[in-house]
């Protein structure tokens, strides 16, 4: 694995930097992009884990952050296609599957480590190998699989095993998109896995989010924004969330904290957006009642 220049990050980030297609043009995508940009712009000494190709600079290098990389023959592709106005995705290539054996043990004891699987690269075993960093995960990535022609398909949920991975984790995020089931279904099942994490998160695009603190139900709302492009809000908003939770370890203040950075990230293309510190903060505090509330 490749070795960087520092090995004593802030915030760990795991997952595969993507190159993602769409309407024939290439950006770079990936929860570990999202994160990485996220934790660089709020002044975090960032370390992303990774597997691709050795060469060209991924994106996270070129923000100042630190990569591990897991050298692999190609990078992670995924197609974006818009098909009777649905977007359907395909996954056309596939880096390594995470190893944290070449690991330094300093990067081991980082404090925030987000794991952030596009294609099932990070397996539980890799999750459990940050014994003390507050942990947490974007869900999405165990939730879907290549299927036919590389077509990402989703995951019946009930199927996943998710008492290998929840118990293991301070935080989980999802968006509701992530879960194709009826309501009452659907509630059901966040239920019980609420039950099996200390937080868990669902957020639900320009109406907020929704936050389980110790199985107990709250809401918050989208801080304004002008959007122009929400892919990567969900990841920006799990990065900030768990940034800002080791900071202060109140689920309201991360929550407010995490929906400003967010409501920067969806006003522009990709994951230029991403805030200074004193933005999301300045942001916060023009938008005082955007907070948690107990759902009824």
């Amino acid at each position: 694995m490749d070795q960087p220049a520092f090995s004593a990050p802030d915030f760990v980030v795991a997952g595969h930097v993507t190159s993602d297609l769409i309407h024939g043009e290439r950006r770079p995508g990936g929860t570990a992009s999202y994160a990485a940009a996220v934790a660089v712009a709020l002044g975090l000494r960032v370390a992303v884990v990774t597997s691709a190709p050795p060469s060209p600079l991924l994106p996270p290098e070129q923000l100042g952050a630190a990569v591990y990389r897991l050298p692999a023959a190609d990078q992670t592709v995924m197609e974006h296609r818009t098909i009777a106005g649905r977007r359907e995705q395909y996954l056309r290539s596939r880096a390594e599957t995470l190893s944290c054996a070449e690991l330094p043990p300093a990067v081991q004891q980082a404090p925030v480590v987000l794991f952030g699987p596009v294609v099932w690269e990070v397996e539980t075993s890799f999750v459990r190998a940050f014994p003390r960093a507050l942990r947490g995960a974007t869900l999405q990535g165990w939730l879907r699989r290549p299927g036919a022609n590389g077509h990402i398909d989703a995951v019946d949920p009930h199927e996943w095993d998710a008492r290998a991975l929840l118990p293991a984790l301070d935080a989980a995020f999802l968006s509701e998109d992530d879960l194709a089931l009826p309501p009452r279904a659907r509630a059901a099942l966040l239920n019980r896995w609420a039950a099996q994490v200390r937080l868990l998160a669902v957020t639900r695009g320009a109406a907020g989010a929704d936050l389980a603190v110790g199985g107990r139900w709250y809401a918050i709302g989208a801080m304004p924004a002008n959007e122009v492009d929400s892919t990567g809000a969900g990841d920006a908003f799990a990065a900030a969330f768990l940034i800002r939770y080791h900071e202060a370890a109140d689920p309201d203040e991360a929550a407010r904290f995490a929906g400003a950075v967010a409501s920067f990230v969806v006003e522009a293309p990709g994951a230029t957006g991403a805030p200074r510190r004193e933005q999301a903060l300045a942001r916060m505090r023009a938008n005082p009642a955007v907070r948690l509330r107990p759902k009824t």
